[in-house]
């Protein structure tokens, strides 16, 4: 695999020299924005004019989630102070959820490719995932669900983030965690045993330690993680604890429903009292026009009335 050349500074601290210009060093270096420690350093002479570095490093810091730190060879060239990597794997646990960072600017432009495949791409705040099984993140990260032996490869961003492209390089492989030890009883595992894995602990069990019976067993290795379907399965310890959940999750959906209930009696009454209300208003109302109409008619049934409407006939 060939790399992409990057800006560097020179080794300057070395500690000592060994057989065929091969030396120890203990320097750090920095690429692609991320440091890595360099423990083994070797020359090589291409001509009379072109002289290389290769440096073995590894990363500085452990990146969470991942068992091994990455381990990058660096070809570094003397004569025009540039960088190429040679990307050793970084290795996931099968089944985890894998994201590989792009950059840590916002970048215009983003392409991610695997094998020269085009995998999403984000361009003028539009972006697309064109592979099943992928997500974009909102930072430009790429996402993988469930990480298989079928996705290891060497992923590839390319991105502009207003100064000019630039590379970012990933190389994934899968860890076998079948080959660990059993949940239970704690022995190691072979490839040939019998096991299945759990769906919330991610922890592989032997059959017979779950008392699996060989008809569930055989779904499960058919339909199950490795196959195109997805059952799932839970271990005792796992089933117990999704229980209690589910058994609360339970009780909490009764007291909700009853307090539905409650809510819904209040609205019912609250409308009600608001019909109670409407209809004595309009109670009110036809109470002041029966009011004014008896004021009119004492008005006109008083002696001064009948005096006034006399006088007025006399004239």
């Amino acid at each position: 695999m060939s790399g992409n050349k990057y800006r560097t500074s020179h080794v300057t601290e070395l500690d000592k020299n060994t057989s065929n210009d091969t030396r120890l060093v203990n320097t750090s270096k920095s690429f692609d924005g991320n440091m890595y420690e360099a423990f083994v350093t070797t020359n090589v002479n291409l001509n009379s004019t072109d002289r290389l570095f290769v440096y073995i490093c590894n990363s500085i810091t452990d990146i969470p989630a991942k068992p091994l730190r990455q381990i990058v060879v660096m070809v570094e060239d003397e004569s025009k102070d540039s960088i190429t990597t040679l990307l050793k794997p970084t290795y996931y646990r099968e089944y985890d959820d894998v994201r590989l960072v792009c950059t840590n600017e916002k970048p215009l432009f983003m392409l991610w490719k695997r094998d020269h495949e085009t995998i999403g791409y984000y361009h003028e705040g539009k972006s697309d995932v064109l592979k099943p099984g992928y997500e974009l993140d909102k930072d430009g990260s790429l996402l993988i669900n469930k990480f298989s032996h079928a996705q290891e490869d060497e992923y590839v961003c390319i991105y502009n983030n207003g100064r000019g492209e630039d590379v970012k390089q990933h190389n994934i492989k899968t860890v076998a965690s079948r080959r660990g030890c059993c949940g239970r009883c704690e022995d190691r595992m072979s490839a040939s045993d019998k096991a299945v894995l759990c769906d919330i602990c991610k922890l592989w069990f032997h059959k017979d330690c779950e008392g699996l019976n060989e008809e569930l067993y055989a779904a499960l290795n058919k339909f199950g993680h490795k196959g195109s379907q997805d059952i799932p399965w839970q271990c005792k310890i796992c089933k117990r604890y999704a229980s209690g959940l589910i058994l609360e999750i339970t009780k909490m959906k009764q007291k909700q429903d009853k307090m539905e209930v409650k809510l819904l009696e209040i609205e019912n009454k609250t409308k009600e009292a608001e019909k109670s209300l409407a209809h004595i208003g309009d109670k009110v109302s036809n109470n002041e026009v029966e009011l004014k109409s008896s004021k009119e008619r004492l008005i006109f049934q008083t002696p001064k009335y009948f005096q006034c409407k006399n006088r007025s006939q006399r004239k």
